[in-house]
């Protein structure tokens, strides 16, 4: 648990560190407006499609009742029942508004993808990880190329493993347990692809950062936490990338 409280302190070293550095503020401005758009956005539709969205999770459990129930243990049993399948379909209605929330966290994330890679080029610089090189269109395309393979690795990463949670999340009782750790894979993903911007600016290749996230998994765990709480993960993006560098930049040789 020290590293995971570790990794989450991180959260706040970008966040000052950003804010001791206003020459670092205009990266910020672009994605930031982004973020804000998408933001409005994701909430207007989920708010004009709630009753739809909370059905459909509701829907697999409404049918699920005690028929009839007579004498003074079915009612027991149908009363209890009610009690455990309303206490599901709320846990299964936070989890679907963090895993739609995480799902527009990415997409902005994409977008605003050369906007925080050019941020956490600057932090490295700053913190003397990062070398000033000589500008040439066959290292920029190499870069580019670069970066758009660890993409797409890390994208089927994704898909993968949350298609599997997602399916091992509909099993009856146990079903639970996965659905949780889904909540703390998203959270370790997220800090894996802040802390991706400045691995792809040192070239490391996509073995070595699984590798990496791997061993510091309570680490960033931790500090990816924060990003699941919709709206405030959008907004804080920006300290995290630059928390995330830190991160990086502390850790890169080693593990906790």
């Amino acid at each position: 648990m020290k590293n995971f409280f570790k990794g989450f302190s991180y959260n706040m070293k970008g966040f000052y560190y950003l804010i001791d550095h206003k020459g670092l503020w205009k990266y910020i401005l672009i994605p930031l407006t982004i973020n804000v758009a998408a933001l409005v956005l994701f909430i207007a539709l989920y708010a004009g499609y709630f009753d739809v969205i909370f059905q459909s999770i509701s829907a697999p459990l409404s049918g699920m009742d005690i028929q009839n129930p007579e004498g003074f243990f079915d009612q027991l049993l149908d009363g209890g029942w009610w009690v455990v399948r309303n206490f599901f379909m709320v846990i299964l209605f936070l989890l679907s508004l963090v895993a739609a929330f995480v799902v527009i966290y990415i997409f902005c994330s994409v977008v605003n993808a050369p906007f925080y890679e050019l941020l956490s080029e600057k932090v490295l610089k700053q913190k003397g990880v990062l070398v000033e090189r000589p500008f040439n269109v066959k290292g920029l395309l190499g870069e580019i190329l670069h970066s758009l393979k660890i993409e797409i690795c890390k994208l089927l990463l994704f898909i993968c493993v949350s298609v599997i949670l997602v399916l091992l999340g509909w099993i009856p009782v146990i079903g639970l347990l996965f659905s949780f750790l889904g909540f703390l894979f998203a959270s370790w993903y997220i800090a894996l692809g802040l802390c991706t911007y400045p691995m792809v600016l040192d070239r490391r290749p996509f073995g070595h950062i699984i590798t990496w996230a791997r061993q510091n998994k309570m680490v960033l765990t931790g500090f990816g936490l924060p990003s699941l709480v919709p709206v405030l993960g959008l907004l804080m993006i920006h300290f995290q990338v630059v928390g995330g560098t830190l991160i990086y930049a502390d850790l890169r040789d080693q593990s906790l």
